[in-house]
């Protein structure tokens, strides 16, 4: 594909902020990243990655964001590298049990020399000096998850596995990292959330949601690109659902979904606040700034999409995708966020 389409507006009500020590935090992740062996020829590049750091925890407390942008870019190379064009997803699932090992046990020797475990290993024995063992899993869960979703990524183009929207919907967050978002999120901010506040019904639409939003951001920059779109990218899977569709109209078509995403956060998030403690309360907040960041980052990054601050045009009406519609089910049904039993104690 060689035409570059013009985009349509996003709705973003949200400011965007830098972290106010963007240029220290480039500083450490270069010195950090070619320290292991990793940085290569691609400082420009790694740079880009940390002002999206900076942009999506611009709240971080400063050893948090040095963690989080060195994880960022870690992230990103690992991709890059270990999961270059022509690996298959069973040979990506071989290497990536070894690496799992390292997540569960970074004191055992385990690929050691391999310039991206021991990486890992570094950032993981820092991030038990100063997370909580609870964040701590949740990150090396989200890992864990990223690492299928790419496994499965590949194991659908090998079949030629071509989904729409609603498949869109659960296998896009997974392989584009929906996960590891949150806890860089909740990480960053320092306080750890309670389970059972985090993972309430309403709380995980409202996350799920917002997450949507950014991931649609980076598929409308890379369909605007001019490169040859993922099968797994958003307006990929709308031309799936409806080939009728001009590119312009499936463009419109995922603007839509990323805005009504974008508003529902909006309008469960101030649902959930007067009843969420201090943590939680600071985490939504957080998640907000992180969507805002990662719109700005991907218009200066290339998208063209002008933002528009105001919510006129913007749908709220749910999504006809059965595997979301239930994100809709927790507007305004009077039910208070799960107490520590759990949502049904």
């Amino acid at each position: 594909m060689t035409t570059t389409f013009e985009l349509p507006s996003l709705y973003c009500p949200i400011p965007s902020v830098l972290h106010p020590r963007a240029g220290e935090l480039a500083d450490a992740t270069l010195t950090w990243l070619d320290g292991h062996g990793l940085l290569g020829g691609d400082a420009e590049g790694m740079a880009e990655l940390v002002e999206f750091a900076a942009r999506t925890v611009p709240d971080a407390l400063p050893d948090r964001a040095e963690l989080v942008a060195q994880y960022t870019c870690w992230a990103a190379l690992f991709r890059r590298e270990r999961f270059a064009e022509g690996v298959s997803s069973a040979r990506f699932l071989g290497r990536v049990v070894g690496f799992g090992h390292v997540l569960d046990a970074p004191e055992v020797p385990v690929l050691v020399g391999d310039p991206f475990a021991d990486a890992l290993r570094d950032l993981l024995r820092r991030c038990r000096r100063s997370v909580t063992p609870l964040q701590l899993r949740r990150f090396t869960e989200a890992v864990r998850a990223w690492w299928l979703g790419l496994a499965a990524e590949r194991a659908g183009a090998e079949r030629g596995l071509r989904p729409g929207l609603a498949e869109w919907m659960v296998l896009r967050p997974q392989c584009g990292a929906a996960a590891t978002m949150g806890v860089k999120v909740e990480v960053s901010l320092g306080p750890e959330v309670p389970e059972w506040e985090l993972n309430g019904p309403a709380a995980r639409a409202a996350t799920e949601a917002a997450w949507t939003a950014a991931l649609v951001d980076h598929d409308l920059l890379a369909y605007r690109r001019g490169t040859e779109p993922s099968a797994l990218n958003v307006v990929s899977a709308l031309l799936v659902d409806t080939p009728s569709l001009s590119v312009p109209e499936a463009l419109a078509a995922a603007a839509d979904v990323r805005d009504r995403s974008l508003a529902l956060f909006l309008r469960l998030r101030a649902q959930l606040l007067p009843l969420s403690g201090p943590a939680m309360r600071r985490y939504l907040a957080g998640v907000g700034r992180a969507v805002a960041g990662n719109t700005e980052w991907h218009l200066r990054a290339g998208s063209g999409a002008p933002v528009r601050r105001d919510d006129r045009g913007v749908s709220m009406e749910p999504l006809a995708v059965p595997t979301v519609s239930w994100w809709w089910e927790q507007l305004d049904t009077g039910a208070k966020v799960p107490g520590p039993r759990g949502p049904f104690g």
